[in-house]
């Protein structure tokens, strides 16, 4: 299984958890009732016993997420690190000894060489020390986009985002967009 579907399945496990745990504690509520008194709204772990168990188990799907998206993330930074090839040692060599290389040279190397994230970086140093601005995405872009998911990962498995509605079928279609979008099908 891709880690993009392992986020996805932890996020149903997770929501289906949650409205279980509304169930079973609104069931519970129910069986006690006794007349005049509110019936308890859906949505909601009413038995405090449960409230601090799903909170407990919060954090074990928050963690399993974290792991995944460390992972990816850890990835990325040793895909950014990776060394350039000789060949592209030599072009760069090269390129830093001429003058007057048009900005389409530019585009053009790095859209041969720019696979590696040290090479595609010398290429737009040396472009701007020639006036010219490279504009590439790539691995930074992804890096922050990682980052970002995970952050926002973290705050939808918390309780208190559960009970506000986070995890309704919209909230969860949303998520899964976004992953599809992040991770594509890379993951």
């Amino acid at each position: 299984m891709s880690k993009k579907n392992d986020l996805k399945q932890i996020l149903k496990n997770y929501a289906e958890a949650y409205y279980k745990a509304c169930d079973e504690s609104r069931k519970e509520v129910l069986a006690q009732l006794k007349p005049g008194q509110i019936v308890p709204a859906d949505g909601r772990i009413h038995n405090v016993e449960m409230r601090s168990r799903f909170a407990h188990d919060s954090i074990k799907y928050a963690q399993h997420a974290a792991e995944i998206f460390e992972g990816m993330i850890r990835n990325v930074k040793k895909e950014m690190a990776a060394p350039p090839s000789t060949e592209a040692v030599n072009m760069i060599s090269m390129l830093k000894m001429r003058t007057n290389v048009p900005v389409e040279e530019y585009e053009n190397l790095i859209e041969q060489y720019g696979s590696n994230y040290q090479t595609a970086k010398a290429i737009r140093s040396i472009a701007a020390e020639n006036g010219h601005r490279i504009y590439t995405t790539g691995l930074e872009d992804k890096l922050h986009d990682l980052e970002q998911l995970g952050a926002s990962f973290q705050r939808t498995l918390t309780l208190a985002n559960a009970e506000h509605g986070g995890l309704s079928s919209g909230s969860i279609a949303f998520q899964e967009m976004i992953l599809d979008d992040v991770l594509g099908d890379a993951e």
